[in-house]
């Protein structure tokens, strides 16, 4: 395993990271699948450990708190040999102050992810979405209180437009609080739009980049191919990834070419073709490798030991320089206020 710094900061973290998203139930969830029972994020959990994996990311958002409990369960015994991350912001409850970014709710949701972690510190918090019904003076505050407060170590943010970050940067140094270290944007082969304004950003700021749905939904694992329909029951066959499939260009099957082309030549995977190319960016700190089972993780893990040639590199970005357009999450604006 290899290891980047977290940003500018101290810490280092693996180059890929486990990515919790799916662990506890999902009824009916198109967005991420099925989910992961309970012993299988363990095993997921301490396989990718053993194999030097030291970042973990998930969010109280994922399965109401379930991935955070299953997680508590998987580090007890080795919760220092991890930097843990979490997110907040998602609607946790039926009251108006159950969700946002609210002084009163960070702290709040703060408490309840260190009890379903079973720790006594965050090693990285993350503003999970943008929110314009708090003053962003009013969250930088209370991320700083907790990390004062020694909750937390450090402060990140994810799906905030570049503008939002700037802002973010600016109003901590004007405070002297402590600011972000890291931003977690959707990014790969297929959704490059960052590259037009997050990344600069990033890279002027020394944040270090997340990189989540690396793979693109699993369309960069080469399990779907020109000409032929995703197999029932697999992700891309149902709604709303169906759709979405029909759509799908000469100019997007010409991106998953080349990277079956290039995972053939070396005896690799497409999907750790997709996660090299990632970690030759160089704001990127750690990939999120958002795995189902072990044989899942272990193939994230073999990205880490990939090096791409410049002409690999040169190959992937010239076939998939039209994903470079801009999007509604990093082109946000905030809402006319009335």
């Amino acid at each position: 395993m290899k290891y980047r710094r977290l940003g500018t900061s101290g810490v280092k973290v693996s180059v890929i990271a486990l990515g919790a998203m799916n662990f506890g139930p999902n009824p009916g969830g198109a967005w991420i699948g099925e989910g992961t029972c309970k012993d299988e994020a363990i095993r997921i959990t301490r396989t990718a450990i053993d194999e030097g994996v030291n970042f973990i990311d998930t969010a109280d958002l994922y399965q109401r708190g379930t991935s955070e409990e299953y997680l508590g369960e998987a580090l007890e015994g080795v919760r220092d040999r991890v930097v843990l991350a979490t997110k907040v912001n998602a609607p946790m409850g039926p009251g108006p102050n159950d969700r946002g970014l609210s002084a009163y709710h960070i702290k709040r949701a703060c408490e309840d992810s260190l009890k379903r972690l079973r720790t006594d510190r965050i090693d990285l918090y993350q503003v999970h979405a943008v929110s314009y019904e708090v003053p962003h003076e009013e969250t930088l505050r209370a991320l700083d209180d907790l990390v004062r407060e020694g909750k937390v170590i450090y402060i990140g943010c994810s799906n905030y437009p570049a503008w939002k970050i700037v802002e973010g940067v600016k109003l901590s140094e004007a405070h002297d609080w402590n600011g972000f270290v890291s931003v977690q944007p959707r990014y790969s082969l297929m959704y490059r739009g960052p590259e037009l304004d997050v990344v600069p950003v990033c890279e002027t700021y020394g944040l270090g980049i997340l990189p989540w749905s690396p793979l693109a939904a699993g369309l960069l694992t080469g399990k779907y191919r020109r000409g032929s329909k995703p197999e029932p029951g697999s992700r891309w066959a149902g709604h709303p990834y169906d759709k979405q499939f029909e759509a799908l260009t000469d100019a997007d099957w010409t991106i998953v070419d080349a990277l079956v082309e290039i995972a053939e030549r070396r005896d690799v995977t497409p999907a750790q073709i997709a996660c090299a190319w990632l970690l030759s960016r160089k704001a990127v700190s750690s990939v999120l490798g958002g795995a189902r089972t072990v044989e899942q993780m272990l193939g994230y893990i073999g990205a880490a030991d990939i090096d791409l040639t410049t002409e690999e590199v040169d190959r992937l970005d010239e076939v998939s320089a039209a994903k470079v357009t801009p999007d509604v999450v990093t082109r946000a604006q905030p809402p006319e206020r009335a």
